[in-house]
């Protein structure tokens, strides 16, 4: 559906990893999938003033058969050979419907819902849905229903963006994170040092704890960057269409954003701080040449 779009990816089934989807439950079908909760949390909670959409598991029916039955085999000698049976019966796991779960993709998340009918109750607003086997059934619609294509495409939008921030932080950090565990392993050292040398001496404590937090400079401005930026996109109008809320953005970015950090003193800036706001200034300006295409 979204697949010649630059704001698609697939998030199709892996056995070593785990999906969530974000689950219209009027509709009751899936609008988008994700293997990282907390993003799609964020999602979630961005567009909960202009849609219901709880958060289901995917795939924790069809991976714990297999963990159930590798347990069982690895504490055999203390298990009987029908335990793992007698567990999945317990607890209704069956795996009728793998299938699904490994068909569903993001390419047509749209065609599948869940089985249980009170989630599309209205008191669930904003309620993520219960991990039970119930609950948690796949099923597939033999008709398309009928979707809100603005809303899935606003859904994949905060998703690309939400993933580039987290991707550029990890990408833009590496030597940095390396450099601070590094010195703040030599200050715990010298702190052991002087502990066991000087065990009486109250001032290098607080000598200490301000030399790791001086090194934890790069964490606080890691923090306040994906601030910014959250509320930001907590201020949007996501109501309009997915090219105004860009340049909605676009014009935060230039109100709001790059003033406050270019009056900053420079020495006030890390070079990751830099690499995290051009390559965020340079991500959001290439959505907006794609969608005047």
């Amino acid at each position: 559906m979204f697949h010649t779009t630059p704001l698609y990816y697939d998030c199709s089934y892996n056995k070593n990893t785990k999906r969530y989807g974000l689950y219209n439950a009027t509709g009751n079908f899936f609008c988008i999938l994700d293997t990282n909760f907390q993003r799609l949390k964020f999602v979630q909670l961005l567009l909960t003033k202009y849609q219901r959409l709880p958060i289901a598991q995917i795939d924790l029916f069809f991976n714990i058969l297999d963990d159930i039955k590798k347990i069982a085999k690895t504490y055999s000698t203390h298990l009987p050979s029908s335990a793992h049976s007698e567990y999945l019966k317990k607890y209704n796991l069956k795996s009728s419907n793998n299938k699904y779960q490994k068909e569903i993709n993001n390419n047509n998340c749209f065609l599948f819902g869940l089985e249980d009918p009170i989630i599309i109750n209205e008191s669930y607003v904003d309620v993520d849905i219960i991990a039970d086997r119930q609950s948690n059934t796949i099923i597939k619609h033999k008709q398309i229903p009928d979707i809100n294509k603005e809303i899935q495409e606003k859904i994949f939008l905060l998703q690309y963006i939400l993933y580039h921030i987290d991707s550029s932080i990890e990408f833009h950090t590496v030597l940095a994170e390396q450099q601070k565990n590094f010195y703040q392993q030599a200050t715990i050292e010298y702190r052991n040092f002087f502990k066991l040398c000087y065990p009486t001496d109250s001032k290098i404590e607080q000598i200490i704890k301000d030399e790791l937090e001086f090194y934890n400079g790069i964490d606080s401005e890691i923090f306040n960057y994906r601030s910014t930026i959250m509320q930001l996109l907590n201020k949007l109008d996501y109501s309009e269409s997915t090219k105004q809320i860009i340049l909605n953005l676009l014009a935060l970015l230039e109100d709001e954003f790059y003033p406050t950090y270019d009056a900053q003193p420079n020495s006030y800036r890390s070079i990751e701080l830099s690499l995290f706001i051009n390559s965020f200034k340079r991500k959001i300006n290439e959505l907006r040449i794609a969608y005047d295409n």
